[in-house]
């Protein structure tokens, strides 16, 4: 692997684990996102919303937060 987003094979499994698995969850937090827009695009869409924050660090590994659609998620006035 190149690390290229080319190389990421694992988007449908984990979308298929998603739907199957936790399918009943109100929250799923993800750790060393390297792509969340990928996350949130091809594997999140239509299941849950997600958030996460800015860094502008080449590579930098994000935690996302994905939650049922059921819920908003209101960012705290202070951040």
């Amino acid at each position: 692997m190149t690390g290229l987003p080319s190389d990421e094979y694992r988007a449908d499994w984990v979308r298929e684990y998603i739907q199957t698995r936790l399918r009943d969850s109100d929250v799923i937090i993800f750790q060393e996102i390297v792509d969340v827009r990928h996350l949130q695009r091809d594997v999140m869409k239509g299941i849950m919303d997600c958030v996460s924050y800015t860094n502008t660090l080449a590579n930098h590994q994000f935690v996302v937060i994905c939650y049922n659609n059921k819920f908003n998620f209101i960012k705290d006035r202070d951040n």
